[in-house]
């Protein structure tokens, strides 16, 4: 069981997270349905879970979670994503054991100053990102490929409108287009030396291919 030190969440929560366990469930998450926190960091905080359930991980639970329970099954697979700058709470929901949910109301915090500084929210948020989702790499292709042949298209009708139609094409769109060019093969070729990149850090990273959540076998049967 991992449990925020601050006392902002109940410890009542253990015993009703236990008694999901022994349902059967090999992970059981504490979500926070409402915390006593100041507007503005409750917007925030529920604007990061919202991109990360919408880019990165789709079972990211609305509002989050800081406190789990994780059997040894699941151990076992977080010992062998020996990871850096990666999270412990994407991790576990990537893996994707049986998991279950209780709810609880985050309190606000009496005693002593947070030291989750803005920056580490930031640094979270990022390593999050990268560490889960190919979206930025996969936004920057797609921006390269809109701009490149929409440009293309651009440059063809000019060309109709100039020698079919007898439109005068200023200079300025001469310069535009070609701008527009080189910006768009630029953040092609960006797109796809970043494709094979974070391939070759997905590979780097080492992640199982496969979890085996239980090995059945016949009765009888023997290893070699």
């Amino acid at each position: 069981v991992m449990k925020a030190a601050d006392l902002q969440e109940p410890s009542s929560m253990i015993l009703e997270m236990y008694e999901k366990w022994l349902a059967g469930n090999n992970v059981v998450l504490a979500i926070r349905k409402d915390r006593q926190e100041p507007w503005v960091q409750k917007t925030i905080s529920n604007l990061y879970y919202k991109v990360m359930r919408r880019i990165a991980l789709k079972t990211m639970p609305d509002g989050g979670f800081d406190c789990f329970l994780i059997d040894r099954k699941v151990i076992k697979v977080l010992e062998l994503m020996d990871e850096k700058n990666s999270t412990l709470m994407g991790q576990i929901l990537w893996a994707g054991f049986k998991t279950d949910m209780i709810y609880y109301t985050r309190l606000q915090r009496e005693k002593g100053k947070s030291r989750w500084t803005l920056y580490k929210k930031i640094k979270l948020f990022v390593d999050s990102i990268l560490a889960f989702s190919y979206f930025p790499i996969r936004f920057i292709s797609t921006m390269g490929i809109l701009t490149f042949f929409g440009t293309i298209i651009w440059l063809l009708y000019i060309l109709y409108a100039k020698f079919f139609i007898g439109i005068e094409v200023e200079g300025w769109t001469t310069l535009m287009i070609t701008s527009l060019f080189f910006y768009g093969l630029i953040l092609l070729t960006l797109g796809i030396i970043g494709e094979y990149l974070w391939r070759a850090f997905d590979a780097a990273r080492q992640r199982p291919s496969y979890i085996v959540e239980e090995l059945i076998e016949p009765k009888g049967a023997k290893h070699e």
